[in-house]
């Protein structure tokens, strides 16, 4: 019965992995860590293979883009020179 409920709580608990075209059709907001800007959207985010080119620079590799149980997407950046780390929200308007 634990077994069960563990493998239930586990599928519950997962995400689900981002696309590249995902990743440039959703608006995300700034949560903390590197940040590129406050809001990115298709309009000034491009992204070529896992790096991001934002403003036409590139400056960040995806580390990973996931969209949680709850229907939030997560987008984890990590800087290009100081590979700092960075976090952005899906962002509903």
């Amino acid at each position: 019965m634990k077994r069960y409920i563990y493998g239930i709580l586990v599928f519950l608990l997962a995400s689900c992995q981002l696309e590249k075209e995902e990743i440039t059709s959703i608006t995300w907001k700034y949560s903390h860590g590197y940040r590129l800007g406050d809001i990115l959207h298709s309009d000034n985010l491009k992204l070529q293979h896992d790096t991001l080119i934002f403003a036409g620079k590139r400056k960040a590799v995806v580390k990973e883009a996931k969209t949680r149980f709850d229907g939030v997407s997560e987008l984890h950046i990590e800087s290009l020179e100081g590979k700092e780390p960075g976090h952005y929200v899906s962002f509903k308007k």
